[in-house]
């Protein structure tokens, strides 16, 4: 039998492979980036521009390489809030603005504040039961620099370890009282 993709040329190979990839591409997350679509943040805008209009050159030699051989092609600008909001992390954003908002990691269990994309400080919270709003109220009491609502905050809302609650309340007694 003739292997008939052997014998198409660029544009039908390219008007094939699209009738797919247009079906399953409008079912993706993406985040849009200088009015364009980006459906793989963690790579540079070339090989987005590949994969969202011309998937079929990666049958080519020198991009079918990309699938072992990507690192040089990967974007390591830092997480922004489009991407998180996106879920393109496991992050889930918390609350604050472009370019200085927190975000709950569920693998290790830390509130995270990001600074211009860049990582400034974390909170360990344990216990978070998903309720946005709560943290919302620990946030605040952070970024007003209140050490003693945010340690006694912790307790009354068990977002920490019994052991490291434990030596919460003995700091509070030790500090404040």
């Amino acid at each position: 039998m003739i292997d008939y993709w052997q014998t198409l040329n660029y544009e039908e190979r390219k008007r094939l492979v699209n009738i797919d990839i247009n079906q399953a591409i409008q079912h993706l997350p993406y985040v849009t980036k200088d009015g364009k679509k980006i459906y793989l943040p963690c790579f540079n805008e070339k090989i987005n521009t590949i994969y969202r209009e011309e998937m079929v050159l990666f049958e080519l030699k020198q991009y079918n390489r990309l699938r072992f051989e990507c690192s040089h092609v990967i974007d390591k600008t830092k997480i922004d809030l489009n991407m998180v909001k996106a879920h393109f992390t496991s992050l889930e954003y918390i609350c604050g603005k472009e370019m200085n908002y927190w975000a709950y990691c569920p693998i290790n269990y830390l509130l995270v504040k990001f600074v211009n994309n860049s990582i400034e400080d974390y909170l360990p919270i344990l216990r978070f039961n998903g309720d946005h709003q709560q943290l919302c109220e620990l946030i605040k009491l952070y970024d007003e620099n209140n050490e003693e609502m945010v340690l006694k905050f912790l307790v009354e809302y068990h977002l920490t370890s019994d052991k490291m609650e434990h030596k919460i309340v003995k700091e509070i007694e030790r500090r404040y009282k």
